[in-house]
C-alpha cells in the first residue's frame, strides 16, 4: 500500500481519513439519487402518498385511493428475468479442441445452487429496474460449515456508496466503494474483542449519517433519546459498521522459482534475494505494477481491521447499473418514468371520488314551517338524502317554501384525464400489453410474438447490465472456487448425460486461464418453450424415418423435473439392456466365427497332413522299388560273377 513512512498508527489514521472523505464525497454526490430511490421503492410497494398529502386529505375528509399499477409493470419485467435466466460456463484457454471445463462449470453450478444465487439475482434485478442500482457480495461463510462455503447475496443499494467519478456501466471504472452495515455492539465485540473498548456501546458515529436504520444508518443526533436496547423506531440499538474497499497500484516482483513464476511483495523479494545470495543460488526476477485490493472495517474513527482483500481481481461487491443520467452522473431505473403517471392516476381518482361524495344527491331546502311534523318528514324522506331547514321563507302567496337542492355539475373531462394517465404508464415504459400477457384481442400468434419481442427491446438495457454482471460474477466465482474450496472436498455435479455424481475438488484440476461464457440457461421456461416447439416439429419426421431419438431431448420438455428423471431412467434401462444384448450377440457371433475358422484350419491341416503322408508313402514305395531293383542287379551281378568264376576255373 502506498503510504508514507511512519508507524502503524499513521497508516491507520490515513485509512480512516480517506474512508471518511470517500463517504462524504459519495454522500454528497448521491444524495438526490437516494431520495429518488426511496420514493421509487415506496411507489412499487403501494405507499404512493407522502405524509403531507395524507394529512391534507384527512383534514378535508377526502379518500386517499391507491391504484398500484406500477407494481404490475415491475412484476412483468422481473418475470421476464425469471423466465430468461442465464448460466455461466467456462472454456479453458488451451491448444486443441475448445470444450467447456466441466469440472469448473459443475463446481460453479453446485455453489450457486447452494446459496440460492438465482433467487438473489432476481431481487437484484428488481433493485435495478426500481432505482437503477443493484449490488451483490461474494464471501466465505463458515458459520454453518467450518470448511467455509461460498455465498453470493444481494445487498441493499441504499447501504452502498461508490466513487462519484465512475461513469461506465456497472461502475467498472470505480476506484473505491463503501458499504454501511447495521450491526450491534455485541456483534462487534464478538468479532473484534480488542477494539470493543475503543468504540463504546453507542458506536461513536460522527460521520454525519442522517438516514434511519431502515435505510442502513443511524441519526447520531438522536442518540441521547435511545433506550438501552432500542432506537426511536423500535428496532434494536444498531451501530453503522463501515466497510471500505479500494485498490493501490504497487510495485511487485515476479520471481522464477522451482514451482513456476511467483509474484511477491518487496519485503518477500528482499528475503528471497538474501537467502539466494547466502546459498549461492541464482535468482531471476522482474518488477511489475499491479493493482492490489484492500479492505478495512471502521466504526466512527475506530479502525477495527484492514488488510488485503480476499479477492485480488476486483472488489468483492459487484454492481449492476440502469440508465445513466449524464448531467447528474447517476443511474436510474424504470420506475422514474412510471412515477408521475402513477401519482396523477391516484390524485385524479381521489378528486373524482371527492366530487361525487360532496355533491348534493337530491335533497331539498325547506322552511321549518313547511311540514306539520318536521321530525316525521325528515325520518320518512328517502335516505341517505337529508332535509336542510331554512329560516322563515314564503312564496308570493305567503306559503312556506320547499325547494330541491341544486346539484353541482361534474367537471367534464376529469375521467378522461384519469384514463390518459393510466394509458401513459405503458407509453412511458415501452412495455406493451403483449409483453405482460394482457392483450385482450384476437391476433395471430406470429404478430403477438413479434410485438412481445419488440417490447423486450425496451428493457434490453437491464438484461445487458445483468449479462455483464454475470461475466464478472463468473470470474469471481472461479477465483473463489480455486483459492478457497479446492481442498479435496466432495461436491455434487451433473454429468453430460444428466446423472448426478460426486467428485473430489482439487486445485490442480482447475484451469488458470479460461473464458467466461454467459448463455441463456437451458432450464429457463422461455428457452424450454422455444426449443420444445421446434423439437415437436422435428420428432415426428425423425420417428417416421426410423431415426433414434436421444434421451437428452427430455431436458427441454416443459415437464416436471422429477418426471423427466423417471422417464430418462425408463428410457436408459432398455437402451442399456439392448446395448448389452447387442454386445452379447456380437460376442457369440465372434465366438462362432472363430470356432468355424478354427475348424476350417484344422481340416486344412489334416488334409495337408494326409497329403504329406501320401507323398511320404510314395517316396517309401519308390525307395522299396529301388531297393528291389538294386537287389536284382546285385543277384544278376553275383550270377555273372559266378559264371565268370567257373569259366575261369574250367579254362
Amino acid at each position: 500500500m502506498a503510504y508514507r513512512k511512519g508507524s502503524e498508527l499513521d497508516k491507520e489514521a490515513e485509512i480512516t481519513k480517506r474512508a471518511r472523505k470517500c463517504y462524504r464525497d459519495a454522500s454528497d454526490a448521491s444524495g438526490e439519487w437516494r431520495e429518488e430511490a426511496e420514493e421509487a421503492y415506496d411507489v412499487i410497494a403501494g405507499h404512493q402518498w407522502d405524509e403531507a398529502q395524507l394529512a391534507k386529505l384527512r383534514d378535508e375528509l377526502r379518500p386517499a385511493v391507491t391504484f398500484n399499477v406500477t407494481g404490475k409493470f415491475v412484476d412483468a419485467v422481473s418475470g421476464l428475468q425469471i423466465g430468461n435466466r442465464q448460466e455461466i460456463r467456462y472454456i479453458p484457454r488451451e491448444l486443441g479442441e475448445a470444450k467447456p471445463n466441466e469440472m469448473l462449470t459443475g463446481a460453479a453450478e453446485w455453489v450457486r445452487d447452494g446459496c440460492d444465487a438465482e433467487a438473489e439475482e432476481t431481487e437484484q434485478f428488481i433493485d435495478l429496474i426500481t432505482c437503477g442500482m443493484a449490488w451483490s457480495e461474494m464471501f466465505i461463510d463458515d458459520e454453518d460449515n467450518p470448511e467455509g462455503d461460498i455465498k453470493a447475496e444481494r445487498r441493499d443499494p441504499l447501504m452502498m456508496y461508490w466513487d462519484p467519478a465512475a461513469k461506465k456501466r456497472n461502475l467498472k471504472d470505480k476506484r473505491w466503494l463503501l458499504r454501511i452495515k447495521p450491526t450491534t455492539f455485541e456483534e462487534i465485540e464478538e468479532r473484534w474483542p480488542d477494539k470493543a473498548d475503543e468504540i463504546g456501546e453507542r458506536g461513536g458515529n460522527d460521520w454525519g449519517m442522517e438516514y434511519e436504520m431502515d435505510s442502513g444508518l443511524h441519526n447520531a443526533d438522536l442518540a441521547e433519546f435511545y433506550l438501552d436496547d432500542q432506537s426511536p423506531s423500535g428496532t434494536r440499538n444498531e451501530i453503522p459498521l463501515v466497510e471500505y474497499q479500494w485498490f493501490e497500484k504497487e510495485t511487485r516482483y515476479q520471481v522464477v522459482t522451482g514451482q513456476g513464476v511467483q509474484t511477491v511483495t518487496g519485503r518477500q523479494f528482499r528475503r528471497m534475494r538474501d537467502w539466494a545470495a547466502q546459498n549461492g543460488v541464482p535468482l531471476t526476477a522482474a518488477t511489475v505494477r499491479k493493482k492490489i485490493f484492500y479492505r478495512a472495517f471502521l466504526v466512527g474513527d475506530t479502525l477495527l481491521e484492514w488488510g488485503e482483500s480476499p479477492y485480488q481481481k476486483g472488489f468483492t461487491y459487484i454492481c449492476m447499473t440502469g440508465k445513466r443520467d449524464r448531467n447528474r452522473n447517476s443511474f436510474y431505473g424504470m420506475v422514474r418514468a412510471l412515477k408521475d403517471p402513477q401519482l396523477w392516476t391516484n390524485k385524479f381518482f381521489s378528486e373524482i371520488l371527492h366530487i361525487i361524495n360532496t355533491n348534493a344527491k337530491g335533497g331539498i331546502l325547506a322552511d321549518r314551517n313547511a311540514f306539520e311534523n318536521a321530525a316525521e318528514a325528515e325520518a320518512e324522506w328517502a335516505r341517505p338524502d337529508s332535509i336542510t331547514w331554512l329560516g322563515a321563507t314564503h312564496d308570493d302567496n305567503g306559503k312556506p317554501v320547499v325547494i330541491p337542492k341544486p346539484q353541482s355539475q361534474y367537471p367534464q373531462g376529469l375521467d378522461r384525464l384519469m384514463t390518459f394517465t393510466m394509458q401513459s404508464l405503458p407509453e412511458v415504459s415501452g412495455l406493451n400489453l403483449e409483453l405482460m400477457g394482457l392483450a385482450n384481442r384476437d391476433q395471430a400468434g406470429v404478430l403477438e410474438q413479434s410485438r412481445k419481442q419488440a417490447g423486450m427491446t425496451m428493457v434490453a438495457w437491464a438484461f445487458e447490465s445483468m449479462r455483464q454482471y454475470h461475466q464478472e460474477h463468473g470470474r469471481m466465482l472461479a477465483y473463489y472456487i480455486r483459492e478457497f474450496i479446492s481442498d479435496g472436498r466432495l461436491i455434487r455435479i451433473k454429468s453430460e448425460k444428466g446423472s448426478q455424481q460426486f467428485i473430489r475438488l482439487l486445485r490442480d484440476q482447475q484451469f488458470y486461464e479460461y473464458d467466461v461464457i454467459v448463455d441463456e440457461a437451458p432450464t429457463s421456461p422461455n428457452q424450454k418453450e422455444r426449443v420444445w416447439a421446434m423439437l415437436s416439429q422435428m420428432l415426428q419426421p425423425m420417428l417416421a424415418a426410423g431415426l433414434p431419438i436421444p434421451p437428452d431431448v427430455l431436458e427441454y420438455s416443459p415437464l416436471p423435473a422429477s418426471l423427466v428423471e423417471k422417464w430418462r431412467g425408463v428410457i436408459d434401462n432398455p437402451q442399456k439392456q439392448q446395448k448389452q444384448q447387442q454386445a452379447e450377440q456380437l460376442a457369440q457371433q465372434q465366438a462362432i466365427s472363430d470356432l468355424r475358422k478354427s475348424q476350417a484350419d484344422t481340416e486344412n491341416t489334416q488334409a495337408e497332413t494326409r497329403k504329406t503322408l501320401a507323398e511320404i508313402q510314395k517316396v517309401l514305395s519308390e525307395i522299396a522299388e529301388n531297393r528291389a531293383d538294386v537287389g536284382k542287379t546285385e543277384a544278376e551281378t553275383a550270377k555273372v560273377a559266378a559264371e565268370a568264376g567257373r569259366t575261369m576255373a574250367g579254362g
